[in-house]
């Protein structure tokens, strides 16, 4: 169904005729009123995740962005734009993608931090300023980290 919704979507847009490009660094992402498109500059992200029906895309800006689309597929999309992403899991076993140059504290989860999770991550720009909770070790969120920064950020179109 979701898929189903996510097509007619682009299906409207498209029919609607061709848009101008993108300034270079920006991405296009279905929001989640499936009326309209949406462009982020993906160098701004800090993470991406599920929340019950949608996905929501947090900014350094403090702008919080809701989307139908899946969200590895907006992450590849920011990653294709330049921005370095690792993926880790929630505790509730959903995938997390946070950017690598965001990141400003990794640290053991204490239950009154990061309830649920074997590590506590901090990420500059996020709504409520709190530690996100993964299930990753703090040396399995820091590897990834050195991963991320180690290779060269995708050329910017």
């Amino acid at each position: 169904m979701r898929r189903a919704v996510l097509l007619l979507a682009l299906l409207l847009c498209q029919a609607q005729g061709p848009a101008p490009p993108n300034p270079p660094g920006f991405i296009d992402v279905v929001a989640y009123d499936n009326r309209r498109i949406v462009h982020i500059a993906a160098h701004q992200v800090t993470r991406i995740f599920h929340n019950e029906e949608s996905t929501l895309i947090d900014t350094g800006g403090f702008a919080r962005q809701r989307s139908l689309e899946p969200v590895d597929v907006v992450a590849r999309r920011v990653i294709a734009a330049g921005r370095r992403m690792i993926a880790l899991t929630d505790p509730s076993q959903q995938r997390i993608w946070l950017a690598a140059e965001a990141i400003i504290v990794v640290r053991e989860s204490r239950e009154n931090r990061a309830e649920g999770g074997r590590t506590a991550v901090s990420v500059v720009g996020l709504p409520l300023s709190r530690d996100l909770a993964v299930r990753e070790s703090v040396d399995e969120v820091l590897a990834a980290i050195r991963r991320a920064l180690a290779e060269p950020p995708a050329p910017r179109p």
